[in-house]
């Protein structure tokens, strides 16, 4: 199949998470992979700066911005935004675009406003989807993949959990990532590392972080840093010890960070941050659920239960140990940057889910 722009939407809401950052990662490695491809993307004018800091270089791919550059509650921005995107997606036509969130009741708006003539495809990457969704969104989310060719599953195990959420109908329609991918050449590893342990993820309940808040007071002397955003941040009265912040650019902290916790409920896997923190050299302290050794095991982290206890200890143990500390560091990086690269995920994308012969690419 020839096509001759390939577009990524991104709706970010207030917020940029690792969804985000991956996707505009991936539309600028795409960018110049293929001879025949133009890359563009779509994003509100509130996620420009945000999106830049993503990139190597804003200057490699065109940015087409819509909506407001603030963010403003209420029906009537969230219109006039969806106005000005269905513009510029005709204005910026694409022979295919790819909906970088998951399904639900915005890709079925999305589906609505996009040119009947354009491919498109839809990614699938949230481990929670049963319990951060309702009936209602599901239902909608149903009805959306109904003009989405392709859904790209980041993995085999979120495919096999969630297939029961959609109709038998789109079942041909997903595709398996091959793996998960971050920008390496972001890292900012610095000689001296002053936080001694972050954690860094949406503040959602299942991430783990009230493991942590629950033994603050057995690690006084250590500087922890959450960084994250959302309706759950954690409650606690931060010091010169203990900060509470959301990160701009995720690589400078954890560049400065001896160990990283992803400690979630159910899957680690395929969490950006925690492959920012692996190609940064942090040492790692992971819960031992889902999908976790897809990227991590004994010899790059410490393997835990969640559970309360285990995480002292772990992280007691890699504040004493500098040695054990800097080998599951080292390891980790290499993890990361020789497995869980974009070139792989970039090459699977263009294959299976945007469906470019082989011929029309370069190719990593």
């Amino acid at each position: 199949m020839r096509i001759k722009r390939l577009g990524f939407a991104i709706w970010a809401s207030k917020n940029f998470g690792g969804m985000e950052r991956r996707f505009a990662r991936l539309a600028e490695f795409l960018f110049g992979e293929s001879d025949a491809i133009e890359v563009v993307i779509f994003a509100q004018r509130r996620c420009a700066a945000q999106i830049s800091m993503a990139l190597s270089s804003s200057e490699n791919i065109k940015i087409i911005e819509f909506g407001s550059s603030d963010y403003r509650r209420g029906i009537l921005q969230f219109l006039l935004e969806l106005v000005d995107l269905a513009t510029m997606l005709r204005r910026y036509k694409c022979d295919h675009l790819h909906l970088s969130m998951n399904p639900g009741i915005f890709s079925c708006i999305f589906a609505a406003i996009a040119p009947l003539d354009a491919r498109m495809s839809i990614c699938f990457v949230d481990p929670s989807y049963d319990t951060s969704t309702t009936r209602v969104s599901r239902f909608f989310a149903n009805i959306s993949l109904i003009r989405f060719h392709r859904i790209d599953c980041l993995s085999q195990q979120l495919f096999s959990e969630f297939k029961h959420f959609f109709w038998g109908l789109y079942r041909s329609r997903w595709q398996i990532a091959p793996c998960s991918f971050t920008d390496y050449s972001q890292c900012k590893i610095c000689v001296e590392r002053d936080i001694d342990v972050v954690f860094m993820a949406r503040f959602d309940r299942d991430k783990g972080y009230d493991l942590l808040l629950g033994i603050l007071k057995l690690l006084p002397e250590l500087k922890i840093h959450f960084c994250g955003f959302g309706v759950n941040a954690p409650t606690y009265h931060c010091s010169n010890n203990v900060k509470i912040y959301k990160a701009e650019n995720a690589f400078e902290v954890l560049g400065r960070a001896k160990i990283f916790l992803s400690i979630q409920k159910r899957n680690n896997y395929p969490s950006q941050a925690t492959l920012e923190a692996m190609s940064s050299g942090c040492a790692i302290i992971a819960t031992d659920v889902g999908e976790t050794r897809k990227f991590l095991d004994e010899s790059c982290a410490l393997m835990i239960s969640y559970n309360a206890d285990e995480l002292l200890m772990a992280i007691k143990t890699l504040i004493i140990d500098s040695e054990l500390r800097a080998k599951l560091g080292f390891n980790a990086r290499n993890i990361a940057i020789e497995k869980h690269t974009v070139q792989r995920y970039g090459l699977y994308f263009l294959e299976k889910i945007v469906e470019v012969d082989s011929t029309h690419h370069n190719g990593p």
